[in-house]
């Protein structure tokens, strides 16, 4: 486990804050902290170290300080679960005096932290999709800076249905994100006036899907998709290429372009499509090129997607304080200073936030390919400004 600039380690006894000052204390201002929630072990510690080290990016990129004061990172481990989360936010809050919270890539974990922060008045940046986080629960000091749960489906099912695949069969993972991601991607497809063949959930953690391919052959569907992660993500992948079916494969954005997935799968990748948040390595911008370059000085490997959510997340707060001037003087300017932040993105476009903090995204389709050993991802269609709801605006 890594600790970086932080420390990860226990809760200590500290008094209950007074969730209604929102003065930032007088030693924040001289070291500006900001508490850094990932989880660094268990089944999901790739991701999150992956995901921190666009964060250590970040602030590299600006020398560790901001009109001469230092940011430090003091980083705790949710472990992926919501009351760990939620001890170690408090932590974070009453014990380290953190000015701001970032991380998480749990949505059971934001649910768990966004009570709390709000209540503490501690602006917090999120990975997590669940649509509440900035829908009926918004707060003027919760923040997502990756997607919301139906965001990029709606994209997704428009480069399918302009490509002739109008009738899918929707498979995901048997919780609340795995349900809405299909529900999503099937609501997208049907108004389009296609039609949802089937809709299968296996449980987190499957070891045979053979059951639920059984159910593919003889299908009218055109197309086969899938929202799974981590390890489910390589035997459902792995099991569908060996029972041989000819539908195209489409699995949900990240994860195949997070913790090496991708090139674990090996020849498998080959052909399948999916919906990419902001970035992927292959485009050639001058952006993406110092960005890989200097990522890879820094870590010695090149940067995979979930080291831009990192560094979004770790940017809209240093852009905010840059826009400050380093001068925090309470917890509602600086909530006040992010939600104003826009910055240009490796790839092109710009970063921002829309009026419920959730931001507007860039969403890539990419066909994987497998060439000279390597998973390369290949972007067919991009668009541009799309909203929470999935829709381009203006």
């Amino acid at each position: 486990m890594r600790n970086g600039a932080g420390v990860i380690g226990s809760v200590v006894a500290v008094a209950a804050i007074a969730f209604a000052a929102t003065a930032i204390p007088a030693t924040a201002q001289e070291t500006l902290k900001i508490g850094v929630i990932l989880p660094l072990s268990g089944p999901a510690a790739g991701i999150g170290n992956e995901d921190l080290d666009g964060i250590r990016y970040a602030l590299n990129e600006i020398g560790g300080k901001i009109e001469g004061k230092p940011v430090q990172l003091i980083i705790a481990d949710d472990q992926n679960t919501p009351n760990e989360a939620l001890t170690e936010t408090r932590r974070l809050v009453e014990s380290d005096g953190v000015i701001a919270v970032i991380g998480t890539l749990n949505s059971a974990v934001a649910l768990a932290i966004h009570p709390y922060t709000t209540r503490a008045k501690v602006p917090y940046v999120t990975g997590g999709i669940a649509t509440d986080l900035t829908g009926v629960r918004k707060s003027d000091y919760t923040f997502r800076a990756s997607v919301a749960a139906g965001q990029m489906e709606p994209p997704l099912a428009r480069y399918l249905d302009s490509h002739g695949m109008k009738r899918g069969i929707l498979m995901g993972s048997d919780y609340a994100a795995g349900r809405d991601a299909v529900a999503a991607v099937g609501g997208a497809l049907k108004k389009l006036g296609g039609t949802v063949v089937a809709e299968m959930f296996p449980r987190q953690g499957e070891t045979d899907y053979a059951p639920y391919f059984s159910r593919i052959s003889g299908s009218s569907a055109d197309f086969v998709y899938g929202y799974f992660f981590g390890g489910d993500t390589l035997r459902f992948v792995r099991q569908y290429v060996s029972f041989g079916s000819k539908l195209p494969l489409v699995i949900t954005g990240a994860a195949l372009s997070s913790a090496g997935v991708a090139q674990n799968l090996g020849a498998a990748v080959d052909g399948i499509i999916s919906p990419e948040i902001w970035w992927v390595w292959t485009l050639d911008d001058p952006a993406t090129k110092t960005f890989i370059e200097r990522y890879t000085k820094m870590f010695g490997r090149a940067p995979q997607n979930i080291a831009i959510d990192g560094y979004i997340k770790a940017e809209v707060v240093l852009q905010a304080l840059k826009n400050l001037h380093g001068k925090v003087s309470d917890s509602a300017a600086l909530a006040a200073a992010i939600k104003t932040v826009h910055f240009p993105m490796p790839g092109g476009g710009e970063f921002r936030f829309d009026q419920n903090n959730n931001p507007i995204l860039t969403i890539r389709i990419v066909r994987w390919e497998w060439r000279d050993g390597a998973a390369v991802p290949k972007v067919l269609d991009t668009a541009r400004n799309v909203g929470q709801e999935g829709s381009p605006l203006p």
